[in-house]
């Protein structure tokens, strides 16, 4: 006769439970937003008013990106985006994050890429020249933290005046990362974020530039918004299945 002996075994399981509650919250950008020269030039925040208008027809107050500058003189130009922190809640993160704006027009020919940048946070909304930066995109520019390469691409060959419209970044965890940074730096509910917008090429012809419509702007629809996802990191629920009395052999 043989006999089989049959291990007695203990299971434990582990269930993991996800337990997440979000909120979301839409910053729309700061009127203190504008442009930024060379330093060897200067900084101004004033809007730059189109003359020639949006999709409507209408002038916007907006902000240059690439070469010029208010007078129209060639200047290489950054855009700088400003938005006041709303609070972190408490044991949550930023989980997500996300800027839309709206390109009004692209003059003459524009080419090359915008890309964008998170700069550090600061208890005042003004500008500085360091904040200039002109150059290939890089992940970190001096302190800068680069969010997304290429956020908007010009194309190619079109000549005088177009309405880009729209644009979305496709850089949600960085972003997310970015503003948990600065959080975790020390900034609190209404110090201020600043997300750059600058040419990765040096434009060499007067004039060529593209209009971002700020916080200026008199239409609200248009103005630039950062969506912020706060959310608990996900926690676990541990339960141990003791082996029953029905084991044996």
């Amino acid at each position: 006769m043989k006999t089989i002996l049959l291990k007695s075994i203990i299971g434990i399981a582990l269930f993991v439970m996800p337990i997440i509650t979000m909120s979301q919250t839409v910053v729309t950008g700061d009127a203190a937003d504008g442009m930024v020269y060379d330093a060897t030039v200067g900084t101004t925040n004033n809007p730059y008013t189109s003359d020639v208008g949006d999709a409507s027809g209408a002038g916007i107050n907006g902000i240059k990106v690439g070469s010029s500058d208010l007078g129209g003189g060639l200047t290489l130009i950054n855009g700088i985006l400003v938005f006041q922190l709303p609070e972190r809640p408490v044991g949550q993160v930023v989980t997500a994050g996300e800027l839309a704006l709206d390109f009004a027009y692209k003059r003459d020919w524009v080419s090359g890429s915008f890309d964008l940048y998170g700069l550090p946070y600061s208890s005042s909304a003004a500008l500085a020249a360091d904040m200039h930066y002109d150059g290939a995109f890089l992940a970190d520019q001096s302190g800068n933290t680069g969010l997304q390469d290429a956020f908007w691409t010009a194309p190619a060959g079109a000549a005088g005046y177009t309405v880009p419209g729209a644009v979305t970044s496709d850089a949600s965890s960085l972003i997310a990362d970015y503003l948990n940074a600065q959080y975790d730096a020390g900034a609190v509910a209404g110090d201020y974020v600043f997300l750059r917008l600058s040419p990765d090429e040096t434009y060499q012809d007067n004039g060529n530039f593209v209009l971002v419509s700020s916080g200026d702007a008199t239409e609200d629809a248009i103005k630039p918004k950062l969506t912020i996802t706060y959310g608990e990191p996900v926690s676990t629920v541990e339960s141990i299945v003791t082996g029953d009395a029905a084991d044996g052999m």
